[in-house]
């Protein structure tokens, strides 16, 4: 996970064939305490980025090549979970607390002649109901970034890092059959107390939404609710794992930044499956999911058929 800044980071330019390429030096990981920073919180800016999603979906990874670019700084760590969970109820001073400050953004811009940017990546935005209303109260013009894998892919994945961590003991055929019954009192709550900050990103919400998670039109929905298309980029995850030079140069123009050349030999939080997923409940999965991929192609009018 890339560490946080505080100062501009020096680089040299080259140009050729149009592109301009920084040779970064590497960011000094940050001194500041919590405290430190919650108390110099008016002095920070706000993210001008969110990863919001999918969970088991490469937002690390993504997260981690954006913060390489010299004209973006991390926030103090990469999941800040503000509009998730009880961390809403802080306020505003502690979510600009893992920000950059205003000073420092100002010094780069006279310093380069190029604003520097400052994002943040929580994977349970995407899920989260309450998410995106709250989320455009506060920053109605922040860009949104979400990466979305294979939804029958995603499941497993979910659920063997689950099983990895000790918090699952139900075979994957038994958690999904039984999914509906777990999530239904938290579905209850959202309905009945939109200001809710007790569901987060460490409940059985969180934990078991195995299948939840994978119905992607129906919380990309909720967020078109409030912002307009272009502030959203979608890109499968197959595609940017399989062509990340060319997902990276479409993430750089997104977000306004000069294009460069990442270092994609590292990937984070990779974990493996151990075994592979029983053939009969994978047809049943690729079954179930398929009309809702049929809905979120329409809905962002970009092929997401990963039948």
């Amino acid at each position: 996970m890339s560490t946080t800044s505080d100062e501009a980071q020096p680089f040299s330019k080259k140009r050729g064939l149009g592109k301009i390429l920084y040779h970064t030096t590497s960011k000094p990981k940050s001194l500041l305490s919590a405290a430190f920073r919650y108390a110099s919180s008016f002095t920070r800016t706000l993210p001008n980025f969110i990863i919001i999603g999918a969970h088991k979906g490469g937002t690390s990874t993504l997260y981690h090549y954006i913060c390489s670019h010299p004209d973006v700084v991390s926030a103090s760590q990469k999941e800040v979970h503000f509009f998730d969970c009880e961390n809403y109820t802080k306020g505003l001073n502690w979510y600009r607390s893992h920000f950059v400050t205003q000073q420092k953004l100002l010094r780069y811009q006279e310093s380069y002649g190029r604003p520097l940017l400052t994002g943040e990546a929580t994977p349970f935005y995407l899920f989260h109901p309450l998410v995106p209303e709250r989320a455009f109260n506060l920053l109605p013009n922040v860009k949104l970034i979400v990466l979305l894998r294979n939804p029958v892919d995603r499941a497993y994945s979910h659920y063997k890092m689950n099983c990895r961590r000790g918090v699952e003991e139900l075979t994957f055929e038994e958690a999904i059959s039984q999914e509906a019954a777990r999530l239904e009192p938290f579905l209850d709550v959202f309905l009945k107390n939109a200001g809710d900050t007790s569901i987060g990103f460490k409940s059985d919400y969180a934990r078991y939404s195995y299948l939840a998670r994978g119905l992607y039109a129906n919380q990309i929905s909720r967020w078109l609710k409030f912002y307009k298309r272009e502030n959203i980029l979608a890109l499968k995850s197959e595609f940017f794992f399989g062509e990340t030079d060319l997902a990276m140069q479409q993430v750089f123009q997104f977000l306004n930044l000069p294009e460069i050349q990442v270092d994609i030999s590292r990937k984070m939080n990779v974990g493996g499956y151990g075994n592979s997923m029983n053939p009969c409940i994978k047809n049943y999965l690729i079954d179930y999911f398929y009309l809702h991929n049929i809905e979120l192609s329409k809905l962002l009018q970009e092929d997401f058929n990963w039948n």
